[in-house]
């Protein structure tokens, strides 16, 4: 009983200096903070746009020793999420035009099909597809439209604008499009779109001859079959281009200037501010009309002793409106890089920024206000929840009203930005673990023992 009681005492004593001992989070732990600022106080959640002094002054490449504090100096949940934008993707393409002689099958003929010759790099293709429901029009055209072998068609065709001769009067006809692999199994895209050429007194044209249809996956193909249809005489088809575009979610990204730490006329040194996942790094000469080959190397820090070579590239500047060079390095750590010339030198350093992902942060603001934004701290462990965890399905990003960051807050300073490993906070959970073992050891001592004495009587 004595014993029993006794590893009651030891648990209970273990939970409360367990409990005592936890660290608990405070602006004290960090070395930076400014006011939030809200836009809507009955939002149960707000966004944060981080800014440039969050990116620079925070300890972890990962922005882990970010914190939220409410007006009680409690941290509240926030989640960091990255940001998108939104980029039309688009390719054109010029295509070939080939005229197609029909065999002699006029409207209202019995048969089922209609087939068609075609003359196409010397070589003469047959093509036999199904006839269309009877139309009353008198004229019509059929062409072959093939987009060249080189072009490389990375998605769906969405858009054909059709060019015609000029022609004085206006006129108007139907279009059907199909479309085809292997210029054997033909798809129907659209049937009967209306187009038209209208002219007014001062010979002005409006030509409403664009083609727009749903894409799909089956739409990256090269050959095409337009037939029009009119009353009227249908000018001559003397353009086509095949438009393809979607819209892509790319990542926002967040610039950071390299400065120049060491220049010579072989290699140049450049240091971030503060280590980062670089996404992208841009290069820029100063001079128009100049190509230099380079080759590029990093640090994650300028102290380490071996540059890691990323890949050789030629920068070139033609005019001073051509865009710097860019090139992905897929989040690699880096805070220092060297560019070493080929064959060439520097007679000046090239600009060079790197470019990080944008994060947004958004945390729970519908209590407590006003709230403060801290960051900077070596201490500090990675908190912020999953967004699935903070946000529901129907919360958007961009719906949640803005907080502003504001005006600067005195917090711990310079002093918690480095790792002290002789800390209380530190070597804290050591002991507690070597005090629980020798404790654990001992109530085993005493319970076997106890366990002997059962078994002498």
């Amino acid at each position: 009983m004595i014993i029993k009681s006794f590893s009651t005492l030891w648990l209970l004593f273990m939970v409360s200096f367990s409990a005592l001992s936890a660290p608990t989070e405070s602006t004290d732990n960090y070395a930076f903070g400014a006011e939030l600022t809200l836009t809507d106080t009955e939002s149960m959640f707000s966004r944060v746009e981080l800014n440039k002094q969050v990116y620079l002054q925070s300890v972890s490449p990962t922005l882990d020793d970010i914190r939220v504090f409410n007006r009680n100096g409690q941290a509240v949940p926030f989640t960091l999420i990255n940001v998108y934008n939104k980029q039309p993707n688009k390719q054109q393409f010029n295509m070939d035009i080939y005229p197609i002689n029909q065999d002699n099958l006029a409207n209202g003929t019995s048969t089922n099909n209609r087939n068609y010759t075609v003359a196409v790099d010397g070589q003469t293709i047959n093509i036999n597809i199904d006839k269309p429901s009877n139309t009353q029009e008198r004229y019509t055209a059929t062409y072959l439209l093939h987009i060249p072998d080189d072009n490389k068609i990375t998605q769906p065709i969405s858009n054909l604008a059709l060019s015609f001769a000029q022609q004085a009067e206006n006129w108007q006809a139907t279009a059907s499009i199909l479309y085809s692999p292997d210029l054997r199994y033909w798809g129907n895209v659209v049937n009967n779109e209306s187009i038209m050429v209208l002219s007014n007194q001062d010979k002005q044209q409006l030509a409403l001859t664009d083609i727009n249809f749903q894409p799909n996956s089956d739409l990256k193909t090269y050959n095409w079959l337009i037939t029009l249809n009119s009353a009227k005489p249908i000018p001559q088809l003397t353009q086509v281009i095949a438009t393809s575009s979607n819209t892509a979610m790319n990542n926002a990204l967040f610039p950071i200037d390299a400065s120049v730490s060491r220049f010579t006329a072989q290699n140049v040194i450049y240091t971030l501010p503060v280590a980062i996942p670089v996404k992208e790094l841009s290069i820029e000469l100063y001079n128009n009309r100049s190509i230099l080959p380079v080759s590029i190397f990093y640090k994650t820090d300028l102290q380490d002793e071996q540059w890691i070579k990323f890949d050789d590239r030629i920068i070139r500047k033609t005019n001073s409106y051509d865009e710097p060079t860019r090139f992905s390095l897929n989040g690699r750590l880096i805070g220092a890089l060297k560019l070493d010339a080929i064959n060439s030198s520097f007679e000046q350093a090239p600009k060079l920024v790197a470019y990080r992902n944008k994060v947004d942060l958004v945390f729970n603001s519908a209590n407590n206000a006003p709230f403060i934004l801290a960051w900077g701290s070596a201490q500090s462990k990675a908190a912020a929840l999953p967004s699935s965890t903070l946000l529901s399905a129907t919360d958007s990003l961009q719906s949640l009203p803005l907080a502003f960051i504001g005006s600067s807050v005195k917090l711990a300073g310079d002093k918690v930005l480095i790792q002290d490993s002789n800390s209380t906070s530190a070597n804290f959970p050591r002991w507690i673990i070597w005090l629980g073992l020798i404790g654990g050891a001992f109530i085993l001592v005493l319970l076997a023992l106890r366990l002997l004495k059962e078994i002498k009587k």
